[in-house]
């Protein structure tokens, strides 16, 4: 066909931007951007799905707001035929002629018409192969994206099957159980417990969630550790149960936490029961104190007197066990003095 220019166009989906894909007069274009507005007769072509032909750029209405430029690039004739795949626009076959009232003829419309119809499947099979090229990069970066979410959580997580083989095991596991990804993945995940129970992803299934479950967990050098898992289903791409998923966190440091605080509330009860016994001893003892200093004065040198200094003895050694207990129930604000070691020694012992 003797055109001075002949171009191919590609049309986004959005019908909104077009891009020069190919021209003749320029070989090394590649993909240049141009406004729609500037090209009416391509915007008629996509719109109606229809080839456009203009015989004369300066008598045809459709292009009176470009005419002058058309003009100056010395442009008479134009044909643009929409390039259709199915019901889809994907863009337009543009050519035109010299001015010299050269008019395009019938064959040449359908040879242009033919060779758009051919550019129509091969532009389709590029733009399906760009998509799926796209779409696996996306696919690439998020499973990398999830890599690194997976490996940087400082919990547990692994994967299981539908037969219970682990498929999964990130870093967290690997610090936690003392395990390398390399040894435990296609292991059944009964490995990891020390109680193995075979109906534990039958009850993950029927819940479909199991949270807050306490598992005793073996790690790799024997010791065991207790970890509490949160357990879910995993599901495929259609909805079905493809295994389960394990999120699980090191309970050990907070259950001997629990046990010690436990131990301290038992002290601080029986502290303030020792508190409660002291004072009661304390009134008996004062009595026995008293009366018993009150007969060795009236007794004098009396043959009595030398047991009534045994009660003596015995009372202020009771009295003195009292305080001591007193002093150690008894919560004291910190504050500085001068002690003698040997007195801090001397009520120790009476205690132990």
């Amino acid at each position: 066909v003797p055109a001075v220019r002949c171009s191919m166009v590609y049309v986004d989906e959005t019908m909104s931007r077009l891009f020069v894909m190919a021209s003749h007069d320029n070989p090394e274009l590649d993909m240049l951007e141009i406004d729609l507005r500037k090209y009416p007769e391509i915007q008629e072509a996509i719109e109606t799905k229809q080839c456009v032909i203009i015989e004369d750029v300066c008598n045809h209405p459709l292009m009176s707001e470009v005419r002058k430029y058309l003009v100056g690039l010395d442009f008479q004739s134009i044909i643009v035929v929409p390039i259709t795949f199915g019901a889809d626009v994907l863009g337009t076959l543009c050519l035109r002629t010299a001015r010299g009232n050269y008019k395009f003829s019938e064959r040449e419309i359908r040879f242009c018409t033919a060779v758009a119809r051919a550019s129509a499947n091969a532009l389709k099979n590029a733009l399906l192969h760009r998509q799926v090229v796209e779409a696996a990069a996306d696919h690439r970066r998020t499973g990398e994206k999830l890599g690194r979410i997976l490996n940087n959580s400082p919990d547990l997580i692994l994967t299981t099957d539908n037969d219970g083989l682990i498929t999964e095991f990130n870093r967290g596991a690997e610090k936690l159980l003392g395990y390398q990804k390399e040894e435990l993945v296609g292991e059944p995940y009964g490995n990891l417990l020390c109680e193995p129970d075979e109906a534990l992803l039958d009850k993950v299934r029927s819940y479909g969630v199991l949270p807050n479950y306490a598992q005793p967990m073996r790690t790799r050098s024997g010791t065991t550790l207790d970890v509490e898992l949160h357990m879910s289903v995993l599901k495929d791409e259609d909805d079905n149960v493809a295994g389960s998923v394990w999120v699980g966190r090191d309970l050990t440091a907070l259950k001997a936490a629990q046990t010690k605080l436990v131990q301290a509330e038992k002290l601080s009860t029986i502290g303030e029961v020792i508190s409660g016994v002291a004072h009661e001893l304390n009134n008996p003892l004062s009595g026995v104190l008293g009366f018993s200093q009150l007969l060795m004065a009236r007794h004098g040198d009396g043959p009595a007197v030398r047991e009534l200094e045994k009660i003596n003895e015995a009372a202020q050694r009771c009295q003195k066990i009292v305080k001591n207990l007193l002093s150690f129930a008894r919560a004291h604000k910190p504050e500085r003095k001068y002690l003698g070691v040997n007195g801090i020694l001397e009520k120790t012992v009476d205690l132990k």
